[in-house]
């Protein structure tokens, strides 16, 4: 809830919803870690400037996203990233390429360490490792340019000196120049940050924002149309907020804390941000937080339980040398991790929903891989005769060889034999449950499930000689890697929600999963990712098989 100034109650928007137009805020608080002070304004800033948007420029309400102490894994999931330029807010709803966008940032920027470009810091980030923990601007950049909108509006409330009001944020003496110029040029981008070059860009706040939003501000709400700086003509350009940052908000920092600043502009500085009819100036509303309204603020699909009811499911065999199947019941659960550190992409985390399947009780043996070679339609150098390894899984094998297996298996049943997807399988991998290791949150507890490197005495080990999982599957951690459908992706930007695989066209990397016999604990979350090349073997490469069951 905003309390208006006297009028606004009776006129609540400025004019009508402006579609085609996104707006996405992020005031970024309370950091944790101690190099980087907290924001204080950084709530207020960002609740006006959604206010901004929706009363003032028009942007219709279910368009505008804001993010409150935003995490990297947030960041990537508005923005995505360098691999998938398609974050979930930049083509959400109805406007899956609009033609407008505009982005606010209310928090810490860092440069990185070696190559001093700009990073906005998610409040997890340390100011160090900016280059791995922060958000690029460069890549915010490419995306906005892959995404081919008309114009993108960048006003952010920060520097990228790594200077702040305690000293230096990074381990550096002295403020780092970073570089804001895209690697190209972007169409339709415009750019302006709180502060320019090595300047530091912190200052006095007023009572609700920082010395730059609350001038920028005053120049949004028609203060930068009047002046030395601007011409009356009811338009707003870059130029003028420029001007008017300039003549006030400059000096009052100066006066303060001793040091030059002004605010920095990248692109067409006659880009024009709002416009109304000159003598009828938009009335600025006051912030009230206790009020907000919850709904307006964007977070992350929390960790909820699977639904499914997890017991072993009726099991089936489609002929003497087949695999011995489990039928998976249908369900739905949050797939991956919301956690920076997620395994190899796992994130974000997304619900999923999936019709039964069969899948596997083991991975595929050496004895039922021998049946197809057998028939010529699989490579028999993977199968061994020593006595006793009939029960191992096979291993070594490729991609493209575990597809030569599954078409064996389609010809000699007559059934879709496949291989999961990979939310099939971490669906059928976790067993209902929600825990780092499916047997719990403590690696020891791998002991129970699985054969990897603490107890597999460095070798592969027979299917079913540790607990199955609550479905009634074996060694879904460990022993062998499980190749699936999927192609390679670097993050779930953008995946399916249904269970279907993710892929595309001349796809020469897939996805495999469940690590193996040599993997240490730290690489056997359920949620850990690997991927390799259709055609290239590797020891730990095995297979799992799943079947349609609708006929």
């Amino acid at each position: 809830m905003v309390t208006a100034s006297a009028g606004l109650a009776s006129e609540p928007r400025f004019r009508e919803p402006n579609a085609g137009t996104v707006a996405i805020i992020i005031g970024n608080k309370n950091y944790r870690h101690s190099e980087l002070p907290n924001v204080e304004r950084a709530y207020e800033d960002a609740e006006a400037m959604r206010r901004f948007a929706v009363d003032v420029l028009g942007v219709p309400t279910e368009d505008v996203r804001v993010l409150r102490d935003a995490t990297k894994a947030m960041m990537e999931t508005v923005f995505g990233n360098s691999s998938n330029h398609r974050g979930r807010l930049l083509r959400h709803g109805h406007l899956p390429d609009p033609a407008h966008i505009i982005i606010y940032y209310s928090g810490h920027g860092a440069p990185g360490a070696r190559n001093k470009r700009p990073h906005l810091m998610p409040v997890e980030a340390h100011p160090d490792s900016a280059e791995v923990e922060g958000y690029s601007l460069i890549d915010l950049y490419v995306n906005l340019y892959r995404l081919n909108v008309t114009t993108a509006t960048l006003l952010l409330d920060t520097g990228f000196s790594g200077a702040t009001h305690r000293g230096m944020a990074i381990s550096k003496s002295r403020p780092v120049a970073a570089t804001l110029e895209p690697p190209y040029t972007v169409p339709g981008l415009v750019v302006m940050t709180a502060s320019s070059g090595a300047e530091a860009s912190y200052g006095p706040a007023t009572k609700t924002h920082g010395p730059f939003t609350e001038f920028l501000l005053q120049g949004l709400y028609g203060a930068a149309d009047r002046g030395p700086g601007g011409n009356g003509d009811g338009q707003i350009t870059i130029a003028e907020l420029k001007s008017y940052l300039d003549r006030n908000m400059s000096p009052q920092v100066l006066a303060a804390i001793g040091r030059p600043r002004q605010a920095e502009v990248l692109g067409d500085a006659s880009r024009v941000v709002v416009q109304f009819d000159p003598g009828k100036l938009p009335l600025r509303p006051q912030i009230d937080l206790a009020a907000i309204d919850a709904a307006t603020v964007f977070r992350l699909q929390p960790i909820e339980s699977p639904t499914v009811r997890a017991e072993p499911g009726p099991t089936f065999r489609d002929c003497p040398t087949c695999p011995e199947m489990v039928t998976v019941p249908a369900g739905s659960f949050v797939m991956g991790s919301n956690a920076v550190d997620s395994m190899r992409g796992a994130f974000p985390a997304r619900r999923v929903e999936l019709a039964s399947f069969g899948l596997g009780r083991t991975e595929v043996t050496i004895q039922q891989w021998r049946a197809c070679a057998e028939a010529a339609d699989c490579k028999g150098d993977l199968v061994r005769d020593a006595p006793g390894t009939e029960n191992l899984p096979v291993n070594g094998l490729s991609w493209q060889e575990a597809q030569s297996y599954i078409a064996w298996l389609r010809r000699i049943t007559g059934k879709r034999y496949r291989l999961p997807s990979e939310s099939e399988w971490e669906y059928a991998a976790r067993g209902g449950t929600t825990s780092r290791y499916v047997c719990g949150n403590d690696w020891r507890c791998l002991n129970d499930i699985a054969w990897y490197s603490r107890n597999s005495g460095g070798a592969v080990r027979p299917v079913a000689t540790k607990r199955p999982n609550a479905f009634g599957l074996y060694d879904m951690l460990g022993n062998v890697g499980e190749w699936v459908e999927d192609c390679r992706y670097s993050s779930f930007f953008g995946a399916p929600t249904d269970g279907r695989a993710w892929v595309a066209s001349n796809c020469k990397a897939r996805i495999w999963r469940g690590g193996d016999w040599d993997s240490s604990p730290a690489d056997m979350p359920v949620d850990s990712r690997w991927s390799g090349d259709i055609e290239s073997r590797y020891r730990a490469y095995g297979l799992r098989v799943a079947r349609d069951l609708a006929p």
